[in-house]
C-alpha cells in the first residue's frame, strides 16, 4: 500500500510538469505576438489567400489529371500542418518547428517537381529549385531537426550559467531572433503554397478571378520585406 501511495503521489509530478510546459508555451506565444510586428499581417494575408481559394471552390466540380491530383494531395498535406507548425514556432518549440518547416519545404519542392514532370515516387524532393533560394536553409533546418549539431541545438535549451555549469531548461525558452526567423520562413512557404493554389484554381476553374488573392500574397511579401526578410530583387512569384 505504501508503494502505491508513493506512486500516486509521484504521478502528480507528471501533471505538474505538463502544466508548467503548457504555461510556458502560452507565455512564449504572447511574447512572440508582440515581437512579430508586420510578420503577423503577412501571415494573415497569406492565410486569407489560402483559405479563400480552398473554401470558395471546395464543392465545385472540376477536371482532373495525375498532375492535379498529386498537387492537391501535397497541398492538403501542407495545409493540415499549418497550425501545428505555427504553434511550434510561436510557443518556443523550435526543434519541432524545424522538423515541420523542413517538411513544408520538401512539400513545396515536390509540387515544383510534379509541375516540371520530374517527380519520382519514393525520392526526397530536390529543394534547391524552390523559389527565393529557400533551399539554402534546408541544411540549417536539418541540423536542428535531427539534433545533430550542438552549436545549433544548445541555444534552444541552455539557460544562464551557474558557475562552470551550463544548465538546460525543460520548458520551452523564448528566443526572439530564432522565433522571428522561423516565423518568416513559415510565411514564405505559405505564400508559395498560396501561389500554387492560385495556379491550380486557374487551371481547374477557368472563370475564377483570383486577382484579389494574388494581391493578398503581394501584400504578404511586402510586409516580409518591411520586416527585413527577403529583398525587393527576390520578391517574384512568377
Amino acid at each position: 500500500m505504501e508503494m502505491i501511495k508513493d506512486m500516486e503521489e509521484k504521478m502528480k509530478n507528471a501533471i505538474i510538469l505538463l502544466e508548467e510546459i503548457t504555461r510556458k508555451r502560452l507565455e512564449n506565444r504572447e511574447i512572440s505576438k508582440q515581437n512579430y510586428g508586420l510578420l503577423l499581417d503577412a501571415h494573415l494575408s497569406a492565410m486569407a489567400c489560402i483559405g479563400t481559394l480552398l473554401l470558395n471552390n471546395s464543392m465545385k466540380p472540376c477536371k482532373t489529371s495525375d498532375s492535379i491530383s498529386s498537387r492537391l494531395a501535397l497541398i492538403a498535406s501542407f495545409v493540415q500542418g499549418i497550425d501545428l507548425c505555427e504553434t511550434s514556432i510561436s510557443e518556443g518549440l523550435y526543434a519541432q518547428a524545424a522538423n515541420m518547416l523542413k517538411q513544408e519545404l520538401e512539400t513545396i519542392a515536390a509540387i515544383e517537381e510534379v509541375i516540371s514532370g520530374t517527380r519520382k515516387d519514393g525520392k526526397t524532393p530536390n529543394v534547391k529549385f524552390v523559389k527565393w533560394d529557400m533551399g539554402k536553409i534546408y541544411g540549417e533546418l536539418n541540423k536542428v531537426a535531427h539534433v545533430s549539431d550542438k552549436k545549433a541545438l544548445h541555444p534552444l535549451y541552455q539557460i544562464k550559467p551557474i558557475g562552470n555549469a551550463q544548465p538546460v531548461s525543460m520548458v520551452p525558452i523564448y528566443n526572439k531572433s530564432i522565433s522571428r526567423e522561423l516565423y518568416s520562413i513559415h510565411v514564405c512557404f505559405l505564400i508559395q503554397i498560396g501561389k500554387h493554389l492560385i495556379d491550380l484554381n486557374n487551371e481547374l476553374y477557368e472563370e475564377y478571378d483570383s486577382s484579389t488573392e494574388y494581391f493578398m500574397l503581394i501584400g504578404a511579401m511586402k510586409r516580409l520585406e518591411d520586416e527585413g526578410f527577403l529583398s525587393g530583387d527576390t520578391l517574384q512569384l512568377q
